[in-house]
């Protein structure tokens, strides 16, 4: 003879089997945002390096350009003096050909 079990489905059980799927549903929930939130933590940190980078380049850009136009700047000095050195050496007086010497 075969016998057979019945399964009585009661109130209790309805409860505890649709907190249990519940909580695994939350649980899914949580593990796809921390998933979302890691992605997005790694991209914001390549996103800041990359930046970082950047900016160090910019920074060391204009430093070399600073010191470009410090040379610059010292350059014009010098042959502004020898113009002048230049101009105050060389009186302007005509010869009798017209020409200066």
């Amino acid at each position: 003879m075969s016998s057979f079990q019945f399964f009585v489905i009661t109130p209790a059980f309805l409860t505890v089997s649709f907190t249990l799927v519940s909580v695994q549903f939350m649980k899914m929930k949580v593990n796809y945002e921390m998933h979302q939130l890691k992605s997005r933590e790694a991209f914001l940190l390549d996103s800041i390096e990359k930046y970082e980078y950047k900016l160090q380049s910019e920074v060391k850009a204009l430093s070399e350009l600073d010191v470009r136009e410090k040379e610059v700047n010292n350059d014009v000095k010098i042959w502004s003096n020898a113009v002048k050195d230049c101009a105050a050496k060389l009186k302007m007086k005509p010869n009798n050909a017209g020409q200066i010497l």
